[in-house]
């Protein structure tokens, strides 16, 4: 249904704007979780991996090693 695509949709631009605050800043899980529109850290962390494979705090470490 469309209501599907749209939440996908913002779900998408959730994610990649939690990625960019999880390479870019020291914000806490909880913190991150909030600015983009959760409202619990294990929600979001749930939703992050489930989009990316892995769990948001693991995302943070591997892309600040690569850097």
């Amino acid at each position: 249904a469309a209501s599907d695509v749209y939440k996908r949709q913002i779900q998408g631009r959730r994610m990649s704007q939690a990625e960019h605050l999880l390479i870019d800043t020291d914000f806490t899980m909880g913190q991150i979780a909030q600015m983009i529109g959760y409202t619990t850290s294990s929600r979001f962390a749930e939703l992050f991996r489930k989009s990316t494979g892995i769990l948001p705090i693991e995302y943070r470490k591997l892309a600040r090693n690569k850097q």
